[in-house]
Parts: C-alpha cells; sequence; structure tokens
C-alpha cells in the first residue's frame, strides 16, 4: 500500500502539470532521494512533457529527463496541499508537516511528496527495465510465460514487481481469494491449471476497486480478521506469512 490504482490517481492528480515548468524542487529529506541528487535538482527549469505510471511508479517526463516517484508503504502525492487519497490504512491518523519530504514547483502549483515512514523515493533517470508488465494491462499467454519460469508460491510471484507490476499484498490476497488459488501453491502449477481464473480474477478485483477508489478503501471481502469465516464456503480464515507478508485465505475453497 499503495499499490497500483493509488499511483493511478496520484498520476492524474499530475495531469494539469504537462506543458509547466518546473520551477524549484525543495528536497526537505535527503532519505527521500533515490540516486543522484545533483540529476534531480538540474530538472528545475524544464518543462513537463507528460506523465506516466508502470506498475507502482509514477513517471513525469521532465524535458529529456525522467523523475520517478516511488510511495513506497506511507506515501501519497498532494498538489497544493490537496491529496486524492486523504489517509491511507498504515499512516497515522493526524499528518505533520515533518513528512513533506520533497516539492516540486510546477506551474505555480507544490506537488509534494508526503510521507510518514519515509520508504518512498524520488529519482532522476531511473532504471525502470526490470519492472514487469502492469499486472491491470498483462495478458494471458504473457502471464502464463512468466509465471512458468518459477515454482515459487504463486503470492510470493504476484508480489515480484518484475513479475507483474503493480499489485501489493492486499490486491494479491483479493485476486486469489477470488479466483480459488492457494497463495502457497506453485506458480508453475496456477501457469498449467489455474491460469483463466487468475487472470480474470485480476481484472475483476482491479476493476472493482478501482471503482472504490483504490486499494485504499479497504477489502472488498470482511475475511481479514481473526475468527472470520469465508463468505464463499463459509470455512474458517487461516492467517499464515507467505514471501514475509501476512496472508489471510480460506483453506477450503482457495486450492
Amino acid at each position: 500500500m499503495p499499490e497500483l490504482l493509488e499511483a493511478e490517481l496520484y498520476a492524474e492528480a499530475l495531469l494539469p502539470s504537462i506543458g509547466e515548468r518546473i520551477e524549484r524542487i525543495v528536497i526537505a529529506d535527503p532519505r527521500t532521494v533515490r540516486g543522484c541528487r545533483e540529476s534531480l535538482e538540474a530538472v528545475a527549469g524544464s518543462t513537463v512533457a507528460g506523465v506516466g505510471r508502470i506498475g507502482k511508479v509514477v513517471v513525469l517526463h521532465a524535458g529529456d529527463v525522467e523523475v520517478a516517484l516511488r510511495f513506497g508503504m506511507t506515501g501519497r502525492l498532494s498538489v497544493d496541499g490537496v491529496s486524492p487519497i486523504e489517509r491511507l490504512e498504515y499512516e497515522a491518523a493526524r499528518g505533520s508537516p515533518d513528512w513533506d519530504r520533497m516539492t516540486m514547483l510546477i506551474g505555480g502549483q507544490s506537488v509534494t511528496l508526503v510521507d510518514q515512514r519515509c520508504l518512498g523515493s524520488v529519482e532522476a533517470s531511473p532504471d525502470l527495465s526490470g519492472l514487469g508488465p502492469n499486472a491491470d494491462w498483462v495478458g494471458v499467454d504473457e502471464l502464463r510465460g512468466r509465471l512458468e519460469r518459477t515454482r515459487r508460491a504463486i503470492k510470493a510471484a504476484l508480489l515480484d514487481q518484475s513479475v507483474v507490476a503493480g499489485l501489493g499484498n492486499l490486491l494479491v490476497d483479493e485476486i486469489l481469494f477470488e479466483a480459488a488459488i492457494s497463495p502457497t501453491r506453485q506458480s508453475i502449477d496456477v501457469a498449467s491449471h489455474a491460469l483463466g481464473r487468475l487472470h480474470e480474477a485480476i481484472d475483476a478485483v482491479i476493476t472493482t476497486q478501482r471503482r472504490r477508489g483504490g486499494s485504499h478503501a479497504g477489502p472488498l471481502f470482511p475475511h481479514r480478521t481473526a475468527g472470520a469465516l469465508c463468505p464463499q464456503c463459509g470455512g474458517p480464515i487461516t492467517k499464515t506469512r507467505v514471501a514475509g507478508r501476512t496472508t489471510w485465505y480460506c483453506t477450503s475453497h482457495q486450492r
């Protein structure tokens, strides 16, 4: 969290900056800068030529340079103090000016990376070649080819941004629940026997969560709590860890 849908909202908030000049870059916390700080500061004076998104990364095209904005667990983007997302799941209830890590003055407006835990980053000329295709665009054949390359648990593979880009812990749990696939099942087995269900579930969950406003709006299914019962089959919901992440699933219908 944020996941691809939150990055999509942040990218949309930046669209009015296209054609505007980046007047100044203020780095309040050097820990936020990834790569060369001088390269980032040199972007000042450029004109914003476009805005894009790759997975969870928002890309600002500033002249001949790309600037990547990553949001970590608690990162948000605000424009003149207004963010398309008021609060994230793991963010404290009250904000603080100390969370303003980097600000770009673009066309008279302030574009600020707000990040409580300082796990997000900003980087000029990033190497994004290691990212897989956007999860909301990936085709069945490409998804099959990427999953067939590994015997890892399917949840671990879907969280790997080099396999598909944009999915985080909540979306993956929701997708696997919808597809009736255990998060511990091997990726190569899913690619062979349950790929159609998985691909349909990716599209269905992302589409539904997009309509609801994003992953931060909360889970689709009220089952991510201790003692909960599966809304599909009535079986018990299990909490475990897969790929180092907290995982909720139904051991009865997710196989």
